[in-house]
């Protein structure tokens, strides 16, 4: 089974030791190493996200990590972060453009999930973030209609 292939930094992300300083990983030898998915389709970056280890996910996405693959649940690292109250990941992940309407396999989404569990905080950061992508897609479409830029700025 091709999926349960594990990399070799997915271990030290279970064990919560991140990379030495300036460690570049396989990612700089191998850079399909990120695609590579673990146990049940995870990621490095579901594994880092759901510990909120953000400095991980960060170096992770700066090397070129999906902040939209899914696992075998159809799980985004979106997903994992708001389901163990990770903050400061599901904050970077929103700021890097992470799905917000993406559903797994129950059809939940991250913002069902923060209100389902002890994430009220959470479901207040992703709806601001709907609202505010959702005013950039009107402002964008009016701009197309008319080439004027709408009067809320």
């Amino acid at each position: 089974m091709g999926w349960r292939v594990d990399a070799p930094l997915h271990g030290k992300l279970r064990a919560r030791r991140p990379p030495p300083a300036g460690h570049r990983g396989a990612a700089s030898r191998k850079e399909s190493e990120l695609r590579i998915p673990g146990t049940h389709g995870q990621t490095l970056l579901h594994i880092a996200a759901r510990r909120n280890l953000a400095g991980i996910c960060r170096w992770l996405l700066r090397l070129g990590a999906n902040v939209n693959r899914t696992d075998i649940l159809d799980r985004t690292a979106l997903h994992d972060a708001v389901r163990h109250n990770a903050a400061d990941v599901t904050r970077l992940l929103i700021a890097h453009g992470a799905d917000l309407d993406a559903k797994d396999w129950q059809g939940h989404t991250p913002l069902d999930l923060a209100d389902a569990g002890d994430g009220a905080a959470l479901a207040q950061a992703i709806r601001e973030e709907i609202s505010a992508r959702h005013a950039r897609k009107v402002k964008t479409v009016h701009l197309a209609q008319t080439g004027k830029p709408t009067d809320a700025g």
